[in-house]
């Protein structure tokens, strides 16, 4: 919507095209394999685990595996 309201909304595509297409390729290599338990730590001191939605933990989900702070189990 603020592409359209900037009147950008070819340029807008085309950047979010380049951005989502080496994370697809990527999600698409690890398709079929065991996906291992991450946890992803932010801090070492204090120790800081990453929750649920951050950003790092869907680079997890789609370098293809299972961030432990979104698993069902929790």
């Amino acid at each position: 919507e603020l592409a359209t309201l900037l009147g950008v909304e070819d340029t807008a595509r085309a950047r979010t095209e380049e951005a989502v297409r080496p994370l697809a390729r990527i999600s698409a290599e690890s398709y079929g394999f065991t996906r291992p338990r991450v946890a992803v730590l932010e801090s070492l001191d204090p120790l800081v685990l990453v929750g649920d939605h951050r950003f790092a933990s869907a680079l997890v989900e789609i370098a293809g595996g299972e961030s432990l702070t979104m698993a069902e189990a929790l």
